[in-house]
């Protein structure tokens, strides 16, 4: 009788080892104890270059808050320039310069964290904020006359600036971005969105007057007869951003 009962203690007795569970976990700044970051930007916009600077504040594993702040320039789109054979350029119809100085504070969120390496860290984000813009004369408006003539030479990009104002709008900015590399600390990013300018009170941009000869020596102005002032500015926007971390 004891033989037979060994095999049914036995099996009273088995040990069934548990499932293995795998810990993931996922690198990011925060859980790597760095909490603030300072980037250089260089900016690509339909209207021309920029450059900049970004802080980043880690709030989380996978989230920042960031401050922008830029300086570019705006123009109408509209705008084609040409060449004479002595290299000087020239816009027609072209009636102030502007220059753009955004101040965006907004989050960025971190996307497909646990299916993307970490060395390839995918963003998507959105800022707002104000925008300063000095507005300053294409050429010598003195006679005031809203309208470029024949005689008239345009100003290099350093004159008139004696003649210009500040005015204030509002900005935004959505964006998808990259950090790129396992170096938490030595951070280089490219960002590719589309950034907008609203002014109330609008930007002349373009000449808003015309003129027609009526003699070989004689104009008449047109008012009115030119451009309206622009009050939206909106942009496709590649930034790269290279930076670090502590």
């Amino acid at each position: 009788m004891l033989p037979a009962l060994v095999p049914s203690a036995y099996a009273q007795f088995e040990v069934t080892e548990p499932d293995v569970i795998i810990d993931v976990k996922v690198r990011t700044p925060y859980n790597t104890g760095l909490k603030n970051g300072l980037m250089f930007n260089l900016l690509l916009t339909d209207f021309g270059f920029g450059v900049g600077g970004q802080y980043r504040k880690v709030l989380g594993n996978y989230t920042d808050g960031i401050l922008d702040i830029n300086f570019s320039v705006l123009r109408d789109v509209k705008e084609q320039t040409f060449v004479n054979f002595f290299g000087q350029q020239t816009t027609p119809n072209k009636f102030n310069r502007i220059l753009s100085f955004p101040m965006n504070a907004g989050l960025r969120h971190r996307m497909f964290a646990e299916s993307i390496n970490d060395n390839f860290r995918f963003y998507v984000m959105g800022t707002a904020g104000p925008v300063a813009a000095f507005i300053y004369p294409y050429f010598d408006n003195s006679r005031n006359l809203g309208v470029r003539l024949p005689d008239q030479f345009v100003y290099d990009i350093f004159e008139g600036w004696s003649e210009g104002y500040w005015d204030w709008g509002y900005n935004g900015k959505v964006a998808l971005g990259i950090d790129l590399g396992n170096n938490f600390r030595n951070v280089s990013s490219i960002e590719i969105g589309y950034h907008m300018n609203y002014f109330p009170k609008g930007i002349q941009v373009m000449e808003p007057n015309t003129f027609e000869f009526v003699s070989e020596n004689e104009v008449v102005i047109i008012e009115g007869g030119g451009f309206d002032r622009q009050k939206f500015f909106g942009t496709v926007m590649i930034k790269f951003m290279f930076g670090g971390m502590w």
